[in-house]
């Protein structure tokens, strides 16, 4: 006896919401979609901006998700003085969250550690290159320079330098 478990991303379903968007892709916007929590360490995606821009200066980052360090991500933005170029988008319905993607050029996941990671199967389906930590559900599902890249765990230099390479060079 064989039972099928299809995977939890509706794939119609996010394609459809993709093609129904008026958005266009952004040059230089870089997306995380997520909860605002510590296992997704947006302090180090933040301290990461700090190097994208030195590259990159017209980089942004929208950030779509709330959580308990929303307060204190903010504050570490305007203590390295790039607040400016991030977009505390905050908890967003469903159905404008394939916007977002849509809208990126792109997609940033920091996380600590991550399991089989939905919002990658979304970056994916949208057609963005992802910089993300080398975790588990990342490193099963991205190959560097193909899909996009890997970066170290807490690394904020690293994840910056990738994050400006994909920018400059999104091939």
């Amino acid at each position: 006896q064989i039972a099928f478990f299809p995977f939890y991303v509706d794939q119609d379903a996010f394609q459809n919401a993709l093609r129904t968007q008026t958005a266009r892709r952004e040059p230089h916007r870089i997306v995380f979609v997520g909860r605002l929590g510590l296992q997704k360490d947006i302090g180090t995606l933040i301290r990461a901006m700090r190097v994208t821009l030195a590259r990159v200066p017209d980089a942004r980052l929208a950030l779509v998700g709330g959580g308990p360090e929303q307060n204190q991500l903010e504050s570490l933005a305007r203590s390295l003085g790039v607040f400016d170029s991030i977009e505390f988008l905050g908890a967003i319905p469903r159905e404008r969250v394939a916007g977002e993607f849509a809208r990126a050029s792109v997609f940033a996941l920091p996380s600590l550690y991550e399991g089989t990671c939905m919002v990658l199967h979304e970056a994916a389906l949208a057609r963005l290159p992802i910089v993300s930590t080398d975790n588990a559900g990342a490193h099963d599902f991205i190959e560097p320079g193909m899909q996009g890249e890997l970066v170290r765990v807490r690394d904020h230099r690293a994840m910056g330098d990738a994050l400006a390479d994909v920018l400059l060079d999104p091939t």
